[in-house]
């Protein structure tokens, strides 16, 4: 697609929100879906837990540094990925990393995505599916920062938090080989597929990460 060997320093591009350091340190552990009853018009929360108070503090600070307290743009793309295992039926992944909508460059620019993602396996989906519903009612949300030490304690909110105007839903059996979504899957992932599908792309994708790992 591309002549890698004539390509210069400026061909490439990183296109992301996640600083990949603050990420390593943070830690992130966990999700906290925080609704009010639909009379009070409350933005519905999303929580993104951290084992590291002050790593998750700086990622958020930089989330508003760079996006302010509203991404108006969607520079930031949530995704929340459900069915990642069929015989865990409530499980799901959440994704962030860059929206593919503000990448700039020249034809053959190659632009590197990067992504972090947290697999959850929850014994129902009653909180999701509650979060969901607000956020489907009112069209946006809050992205929060919360500090988990340990599972052994309740998560703390940390303030600092920033109103999503999209957050994407999909589920797992979807994904395709060249999808961003991909890094939420391993190698060894069964997720739940439909049992009327018979064009399934979460299968191709895969096959691709075993390749990859043969590779490696």
């Amino acid at each position: 697609m591309f002549d890698e060997d004539a390509m210069t320093h400026r061909d490439y591009g990183v296109l992301s929100p996640i600083d990949i350091p603050k990420w390593n340190v943070a830690g992130w552990n966990g999700s906290v879906f925080i609704v009010a009853p639909p009379e009070y018009n409350m933005c519905p929360i999303l929580g993104l837990a951290f084992a590291d108070k002050q790593a998750a503090l700086a990622i958020f600070e930089g989330f508003h540094s760079r996006y302010g307290a509203v991404d108006a743009k969607g520079a930031i793309r949530v995704a929340i990925i459900r069915g990642i295992s069929r015989k865990k039926p409530h499980s799901y992944a959440i994704s962030i990393g860059p929206s593919l909508d503000l990448g700039q460059g020249g034809p053959g620019t190659v632009f590197a995505y990067v992504a972090r993602y947290n697999r959850m396996y929850p014994s129902n989906s009653d909180n999701l599916d509650r979060f969901l519903t607000e956020y489907h009612r009112l069209g946006r949300a809050q992205l929060v920062p919360f500090h988990l030490p340990s599972f052994k304690d309740a998560p703390a909110p940390l303030g600092n938090e920033m109103t999503l105007k999209e957050i994407v839903v999909r589920q797992a059996w979807q994904i395709g080989e060249n999808d961003p979504d991909i890094t939420s899957l391993d190698e060894d992932a069964d997720p739940y597929i439909p049992d009327a599908m018979t064009d399934v792309p979460v299968i191709r994708a895969i096959e691709k990460l075993k390749r990859l790992r043969l590779k490696s």
